[in-house]
């Protein structure tokens, strides 16, 4: 709370470690779920236009390093912990 769009103009990070690509996994391990990952930098997208103008907010966009590593809890975590995933799912699948 005490971190405003300032602290944040030139990068952030919006990872939540342990989640995965199906919504159960953040819910076995309490993490943020993905799709609410996304939201966050969604909203950090307008708010950084905002302080910085579309211009240079487009830029910092732009020229920013992504990075996505996501999937391994899904299996670990979510397919070994919940029996209904096992049941619904093969390892193939």
């Amino acid at each position: 709370p005490s971190y405003n769009i300032s602290d944040f103009a030139t990068g952030v990070c919006f990872a939540s470690a342990g989640t995965g690509y199906d919504n159960s996994t953040a819910d076995v391990l309490g993490v943020i779920p993905l799709w609410k990952e996304v939201e966050y930098y969604k909203e950090y997208q307008k708010k950084l236009a905002a302080y910085l103008g579309h211009r240079k907010a487009a830029n910092v966009i732009r020229e920013s390093l992504y990075l996505v590593s996501i999937g391994t809890n899904d299996f670990l975590e979510n397919y070994y912990t919940l029996t209904d995933r096992r049941s619904q799912y093969s390892i193939g699948q």
